[in-house]
């Protein structure tokens, strides 16, 4: 190029099929880091448990795993359904309710302390015999930690659907429970690593 440097000299511009190419390909590779970032993020989120069961002994495993993955300083959410609500029931009322809702009232524990076991309640004799060795083995009773649970921050969410459906009412629960449906479990679930159903 005679004495011109070729560091110098005017580069071609490119095409415009080729600035359009090159564009959707960027685009095309930050989506793909935007949802691999979100994947990552999401699978240190936290956890999600559906609590189905109405059994002391499945409700209790489901409360330790959300105190110890609160205590780690992960998200947690649980969802209370059908037989699960009555970890956090705290009274019964009458009020309002059809024969068929008071007999699903009385039929249904109101409160932790008085569900029955899963194997061997023994005619609600094991409940006593298992809190005692609870007891005798420091650990917490499900009382205790349905409250640790509230205290550590653990979102708990009642099922507006099956509330319905056994004639439950929103003055029956706890005080700061949320309410909602399907679509709230699914959004909690779906931006945590994990989903245990109990």
């Amino acid at each position: 190029m005679s004495g011109v440097d070729l560091l110098d000299a005017p580069a071609e511009a490119p095409s415009e099929a080729t600035v359009r190419e090159t564009a959707t390909r960027l685009r095309k590779i930050e989506s793909q880091v935007a949802e691999l970032s979100r994947a990552q993020a999401r699978s240190r989120q936290g956890i999600t448990i559906i609590a189905f069961s109405g059994e002391m002994d499945k409700l209790l495993t489901a409360f330790m795993i959300a105190t110890a993955a609160a205590a780690m300083g992960m998200a947690v959410s649980m969802f209370f359904t059908f037989w699960g609500l009555a970890a956090v029931r705290r009274r019964s009322s009458m009020r309002g309710k059809g024969f068929l809702e008071r007999l699903l009232t009385v039929m249904m524990p109101a409160g932790p302390g008085r569900l029955g076991l899963s194997r061997w309640n023994l005619l609600g004799l094991g409940r006593p015999f298992f809190n005692r060795l609870l007891r005798k083995g420091h650990v917490e009773s499900l009382g205790s930690l349905v409250l640790l649970a509230r205290e550590m921050g653990v979102r708990m969410v009642a099922c507006q659907t099956s509330m319905e459906v056994l004639g439950l009412t929103r003055e029956e629960m706890l005080e700061g429970i949320e309410f909602g449906g399907a679509a709230t479990f699914l959004d909690a679930a779906q931006s945590s690593g994990s989903t245990l159903l109990i």
